[in-house]
């Protein structure tokens, strides 16, 4: 005897349901890693593609690499590739935090007394695809310090940018660095410089730093943006540049070899970096850096 219809209906209806619960089912088991803040990373490989979280601008820009710290384990690894130091984790304290609740904290300890040339080192780096240019930009705040070291002439280096591509070993063949030096009897945290260098007179250069390019003051938060453009090897055709809160407050002209003779691109750059002081004075303070990008091309605030 045929089923009647409502039997059919029925029945259609059943399979139609036990069709949908199976797909729900099967799209929980499959594992899914798409997340509209961080996209896939874009045309790297290997040893590139294993860490760090990568993601577009709205207007389709490509990072190289970008973290925001919302993620990170307590050490920055292995978002970041290397850090170098126990003394650089992962802030909680959203009173340090430049968006979210998460920044990365890089403290700086030297006791007084020993030798005025005394540094403390402390960075998180990353090794991208080499560069010929190269920004890196991240939110920057200088806690005041907690030892009274704010007259001396105490120099912190802030980016650091070479031809290395190991991640444990910033120097390269050469060197690009964004730093600061406090300035003695003021509430200004420093006049920001930067240099170049060859390692041991490496690519035939000597270390040359320009001066007074910026100032910082303590407990502010700033979009620090720091470029350079190499030169064409043994050619005095090389820039830096540097923009703060989106505005570029510094160009050099174009007689700088960042890397003298060598050919290789940029391919290492870290953050935090180190503090180093000119006399026996105690150094106790912390730095905090948040939603850190790099790229081939201008980033913005």
């Amino acid at each position: 005897m045929a089923a009647s219809r409502y039997s059919r209906e029925r029945i259609v209806v059943g399979a139609l349901g036990a069709a949908a619960s199976l797909l729900a089912l099967l799209l929980l088991l499959v594992p899914c890693n798409l997340s509209p803040a961080f996209g896939q990373q874009i045309g790297l490989t290997g040893k590139y593609a294993l860490s760090g979280h990568f993601a577009t601008t709205t207007t389709g820009q490509s990072f190289l690499f970008q973290d925001n710290f919302e993620s990170d384990d307590t050490d920055l690894v292995p978002t970041w590739d290397y850090r170098n130091s126990t003394n650089v984790t992962l802030n909680t304290n959203p009173t340090y935090s430049h968006g979210g609740s998460n920044s990365g904290q890089f403290y700086y300890f030297i006791a007084s007394g020993g030798d005025a040339s005394q540094d403390a080192n402390r960075w998180a780096s990353k090794v991208v695809t080499g560069q010929a240019d190269l920004h890196l930009r991240g939110y920057l705040y200088l806690k005041t310090p907690e030892g009274d070291n704010t007259s001396t002439g105490t120099q912190r280096k802030l980016i650091w940018l070479s031809d290395s591509t190991d991640a444990t070993d910033n120097m390269g063949n050469y060197q690009v660095v964004l730093d600061g030096w406090a300035t003695a009897g003021t509430p200004n945290y420093t006049s920001l410089s930067w240099l170049s260098q060859g390692t041991g007179g490496g690519c035939g250069l000597t270390s040359a730093q320009h001066w007074d390019i910026a100032s910082l003051n303590y407990d502010t938060w700033y979009s620090v943006e720091f470029e350079a453009i190499l030169n064409t090897p043994s050619v005095a055709n090389g820039y830096a540049k540097l923009w703060i809160n989106g505005s570029l407050v510094y160009t050099s002209s174009a007689t700088d070899q960042l890397r003298g003779t060598c050919s290789g691109n940029l391919s290492f750059a870290d953050i935090g970096v180190q503090v180093n002081r000119t006399d026996s004075t105690l150094v106790d303070e912390y730095r905090y850096w948040d939603d850190v990008a790099i790229s081939a091309s201008y980033i913005g605030p």
